[in-house]
């Protein structure tokens, strides 16, 4: 008696879901959509963030080999910009790295332009996993 019970309530449940689901995916699929878009927009900022930070340690890497020639510095300061110079480079590939990710994405410039396309690419990517 009980499974019944509980069977036709589960069905009640999943039929009222089904009803509220169908009146309201028009706005499911607008509010899905605009996450989409501010992920890509985050995702496009942390891209363009990443190339300022790596011009900044490129020129602070291209100044520690600059003053690593120079002949005014004692030996000890000249190690020490040659230091600077080796981290700073090291720095702004990894800063380049990260450029690449956020901004050379496809799909960070599709979810911008075409949020839609780009949350039915998540859904399809989902589905398939």
């Amino acid at each position: 008696m009980i499974t019944g019970e509980v069977t036709f309530n589960v069905d009640q449940l999943l039929a009222k879901l089904e009803a509220l689901a169908a009146a309201n995916a028009a706005q499911a699929v607008d509010l899905g959509a605009a996450v989409v878009q501010v992920n890509a927009v985050g995702g496009l900022a942390v891209g363009g963030f990443c190339v300022a930070a790596a011009v900044v340690a490129a020129f602070v890497a291209r100044t520690g080999i600059k003053k690593y020639d120079d002949d005014d510095l004692t030996y000890n300061q000249q190690g020490a910009w040659q230091i600077v110079g080796v981290f700073a480079a090291i720095i702004a590939i990894f800063f380049s790295v990260g450029a690449l990710v956020g901004l050379g994405n496809p799909w960070n410039w599709v979810g911008l332009f075409n949020p839609k396309l780009a949350l039915a690419h998540e859904l399809f990517v989902r589905l398939t996993q």
